[in-house]
């Protein structure tokens, strides 16, 4: 699981990451799901930074990154031509880390 661009040094504003997780067996959860598609928006980090963020974050939430699907750089531009996360995006600026899940339910066995 690395990070899909090899420019890894520099901080990066504002990058948006799309991670396939799964929950972790050993955290109590008031729902199981089967899993799920986490974006993740990482303010200030280089992109090595910005999976390990997320990586550590969703860790500590119980659940297990399976795989980096996407990562990108994104901008206030991005948001104002009608793409998804605007709302997201200005959250993360002001708070550096922010979170969506596209959860889907676990499948009877």
């Amino acid at each position: 699981m690395e990070p899909l661009n090899t420019n890894r040094q520099n901080p990066i504003h504002m990058q948006h990451l799309i991670v396939s997780a799964v929950q972790n067996p050993a955290f109590t959860f008031d729902e199981e799901y089967g899993g799920a598609f986490v974006g993740c928006w990482i303010k200030d980090r280089t992109e090595d930074e910005a999976f390990t963020v997320a990586k550590e974050w969703l860790a500590t939430s119980g659940w297990i990154v399976k795989s980096l699907e996407k990562q990108r750089a994104v901008s206030k531009f991005d948001y104002q031509c009608g793409e998804d996360g605007g709302q997201q995006y200005e959250q993360a600026l002001e708070d550096g880390e922010v979170y969506v899940f596209h959860a889907w339910p676990r499948r009877p066995e």
